[in-house]
């Protein structure tokens, strides 16, 4: 192939939102874990063998985790798709997912690096669920409560009370 041999990658990673009741708020996910896409697309004028990692961490607590991209071939303008998979240590927390793709740079021997960091909060169902049963109690326990103060509040009316017997 005649001409310069561009070698060149752009990489993008998007996390799935959590859709409910058609809102959806960025940077929260509602779920057991995060997970996301990572898109490398080849815009240069030659193949790019790459390789990676993508690495996942929660705070707080937990360990870190890490997922191998294998070296592989990309084409000129095609698309290479990944999966990407971060989970918290607890039922909230937040979950750092860090993708790194290394690729030759102009000489076999110098390499280029993409960098690409996300920050989710991953809230469980069941802690949503647990909020809404102790908000549902409470609000029993206060109206309960309310009734009787307003029951002890208002005078009560003590029955006659009848003179002692008479003795002789």
């Amino acid at each position: 192939m005649p001409g310069p041999r561009v070698r060149k990658l752009q990489a993008t990673m998007d996390v799935h939102r959590s859709v409910f009741a058609h809102i959806s708020i960025p940077g929260i996910v509602i779920g057991s874990h995060a997970r996301g896409q990572l898109m490398i697309r080849n815009v240069g004028t030659t193949e790019v063998r790459f390789w990676g990692e993508v690495d996942s961490s929660s705070a707080p607590g937990g360990a870190a985790g890490q997922q191998r991209i294998d070296k592989s071939l990309i084409p000129r303008s095609h698309i290479r798709t990944f999966l990407v998979i971060g989970k918290p240590a607890w039922p909230i927390g937040f979950v750092t997912l860090t993708a790194r793709v290394f690729y030759p740079g102009e000489t076999e021997s110098s390499t280029r690096e993409i960098d690409m960091s996300k920050r989710v909060l991953v809230i469980s169902p069941w802690v949503l669920l647990a909020v809404v049963i102790l908000l549902i109690a409470g609000l029993l326990f206060w109206r309960r409560r309310r009734r009787r103060r307003a029951r002890s509040a208002t005078p009560r009316k003590m029955p006659a009370r009848s003179a002692p017997a008479l003795t002789r």
